[in-house]
């Protein structure tokens, strides 16, 4: 019977300085968009779904750091790799990404100004869908033509999850 390794919770100020130093490698286990929104320069990026521990290249004498979101999903990861056999020291990052975030720690990606210019994308292509709509009962069914195409570009930004990017 094989022993169940505990896995260490760590705080976000000891995972950036071991990256500094290079004493960790660091795994996020969030999807591309989210890290395509905000991540922490220097991690590799593997989803949950898609774990490949075979494929980390870890030095001689490294841990490696599972992080997601807030702490859950890095938490089944670092599980998982126990299970596993990957033998260099397991833990996972508190607080996720979030927690690095209010500690202040450095972040990349998608800038906050950016990001606001999701808002009126939304706003407007909502708006043709409704004004289609009103037109299609008001005036002519076939203005309902101009709210499918605003419902049509609704769901495809949300299928892409590229909203105005």
């Amino acid at each position: 019977m094989s022993e169940k390794r505990v896995i260490e919770e760590i705080d976000a100020q000891t995972v950036h300085q071991w990256m500094r130093s290079g004493e960790a490698v660091v795994v996020d286990v969030r999807s591309s968009t989210m890290r395509e929104t905000r991540s922490i320069a220097g991690t590799v990026g593997m989803p949950l779904n898609r774990l490949d521990f075979d494929a980390l290249e870890i030095r001689e004498g490294q841990s490696v750091v599972f992080q997601c979101e807030v702490g859950m999903a890095s938490m089944r990861a670092a599980r998982l790799a126990a299970a596993h056999g990957l033998e260099a020291p397991i833990y996972n990052l508190k607080g996720g990404i979030q927690e690095w975030n209010r500690r202040g720690l450095p972040v990349q990606g998608i800038s906050d100004a950016h990001l606001s210019l999701r808002r009126p994308v939304w706003v407007a292509a909502g708006l043709v869908a409704v004004a289609g709509l009103l037109l299609g009962i008001f005036v002519s069914p076939w203005f309902g033509l101009v709210g499918a195409i605003g419902a049509i570009g609704i769901l495809l930004a949300a299928m892409s999850g590229r909203f105005g990017a």
